[in-house]
């Protein structure tokens, strides 16, 4: 991890630590503010520089600057109560994700939709934006198609941490790694995520359909960080690697067994009951362990912060 990342990411935990602990806002937002705090700031600085164009790589840079007020800022919004102050303040933040998801459209643009790995990182920075827009929403305490507080806040969630953090280390994986694993799971990752939300939205069956394909991506990243894990990495990335993929597998079991016990009429696991299980899991264990990894893996070209060198030692990855 350079020193730039590094300083953002520690700025960020002081700032979470303190509000989980001491303010203690609850589960939904105290694993929400974690992505934009900490998580976002990690991931983007493993975004491949790679085949980006230069307009994509300055605004890229230029959102580099407004991340922590902008995350800041909406720590605040989600500790005040729900209305029009509380809603600006989580304005900022939309713009910044709506800056990283001009980035992923500019690579989508300049490169199409191969290979696969690219596309699902890429996807990870659209998908982003979605979920800025959504903590707005819920900030302002909207209810699009009558949907609930809750359910509001938690397409938020989900767009920060299925949408941007899952995308983008199945994307990693799939670039470091060969085989057909590698090829079906970010396909899987990246029409999974907005089915799920349609199907939440529209269609029971679509979300218990998506849910299932979700998870099942899901599974496949899970299995090729255990299997960066048997590369020859240093210890504490093989360990990171490791716990990263277990943690997945665990949330990803435990989002089935919610998605099919609510369309059968017979849950067997609550939202409230998912938030300190599947929600804790995904964002600390599989989310943060996972782009952790990736950082004491990653060898940095003096040059160039967003060049990264594959797990078998190779030059850095080309399109």
């Amino acid at each position: 991890m350079n020193r730039q990342t590094l300083y953002l990411v520690l700025a960020g935990a002081l700032i979470w630590v303190p509000v989980v602990v001491l303010i203690r806002p609850g589960w939904p937002v105290s694993m929400f503010v974690l992505a934009p705090l900490v998580l976002v700031p990690a991931g983007l600085r493993l975004v491949p520089a790679s085949g980006s164009p230069d307009q994509a790589t300055r605004l890229l840079s230029a959102s580099t600057g407004l991340q922590f007020p902008a995350a800041a800022l909406l720590v605040v919004a989600f500790l005040l109560p729900a209305g029009l102050w509380a809603a600006a303040l989580a304005v900022p933040w939309l713009v910044v994700t709506t800056m990283v998801a001009c980035v992923g459209l500019l690579r989508l643009k300049a490169r199409g939709f191969a290979p696969l790995a690219a596309l699902s990182t890429d996807a990870g920075l659209v998908y982003l934006a979605v979920g800025g827009g959504w903590a707005v929403l819920s900030r302002w305490g909207a209810r699009p198609m009558g949907f609930s507080d809750e359910i509001v806040q938690l397409t938020a969630v989900h767009f920060h941490f299925a949408g941007f953090v899952l995308p983008l280390l199945a994307g990693l994986a799939a670039r470091s790694l060969p085989g057909g694993m590698a090829r079906i799971a970010p396909v899987g990752v990246v029409a999974g995520v907005p089915l799920v939300a349609l199907g939440i939205a529209f269609s029971p069956l679509l979300e218990v359909v998506a849910a299932c394909a979700l998870a099942g991506a899901s599974v496949l990243v899970a299995l090729l960080q255990i299997r960066l894990a048997l590369q020859n990495l240093s210890a504490g990335a093989r360990l990171l690697f490791a716990a990263s993929g277990l943690s997945l597998l665990t949330g990803m079991v435990l989002a089935a067994a919610y998605a099919l016990g609510k369309f059968s009429g017979n849950p067997w696991l609550t939202i409230p009951q998912m938030l300190p299980t599947h929600g804790a899991i995904n964002a600390l264990g599989f989310g943060l362990l996972g782009l952790l990894a990736w950082h004491v893996h990653v060898t940095y070209l003096p040059s160039q912060n967003l060049e990264y060198h594959s797990v078998h030692g190779a030059p850095p990855l080309k399109r």
